[in-house]
């Protein structure tokens, strides 16, 4: 039922990151739809733990896959049915916009208003981000996490959830 797997170590850090990377840009846009004035420390720090995550992320997708060339091929061509295309387009579109969300957030005008729009759409892009490592594991050959391909993405999004909890928890 289970075959040892063939992954090297940057494969387990990208779930993990990229899971807390989507759940830090939810939050974030969970707390900035609050208006809440207390919670802006919060938005801040979320949407900089989301584009961090993201470069991080990138980083190692790339590692994993060999050569830098190989990231771009992905992104040559935008194919639904496959899980590892629809990954990079995920993290690619949810980087460019948490990076968005936080470098130009606290603007005066329509930078500022197009800033927060940012973070509402990298907070999209971040919920299929926590997700999608869940997609990706059913679709392997390995018949027992197929049988879950309905399980698996929700437990990777309560895993990313909990993970960007108690990362934002230690960051200062």
């Amino acid at each position: 039922l289970l075959k040892e797997h063939v992954w090297i170590w940057s494969v387990p850090a990208y779930f993990w990151v990229g899971g807390i990377t989507g759940a830090s840009s939810v939050l974030a846009a969970v707390a900035q739809a609050s208006g809440d004035e207390h919670l802006r420390p919060l938005v801040a720090k979320a949407r900089w733990t989301g584009t961090i995550g993201s470069v991080l992320s990138a980083a190692l997708l790339i590692h994993d896959l060999g050569r830098p060339a190989r990231f771009h091929h992905m992104l040559r061509i935008f194919r639904p049915t496959s899980p590892m295309n629809m990954g990079a387009w995920i993290l690619s579109f949810g980087g460019a916009l948490s990076g968005a969300s936080a470098i130009f957030a606290g603007r005066e005008g329509v930078v500022g208003r197009l800033a927060n729009a940012a973070g509402y759409g990298a907070a999209i892009f971040g919920l299929a981000l926590a997700g999608y490592s869940g997609v990706l594991v059913a679709n392997s050959a390995v018949p027992v996490w197929q049988a879950a391909h309905r399980e698996l993405p929700v437990l990777f999004l309560a895993s990313a959830a909990a993970s960007a909890g108690a990362t934002l928890e230690l960051l200062p």
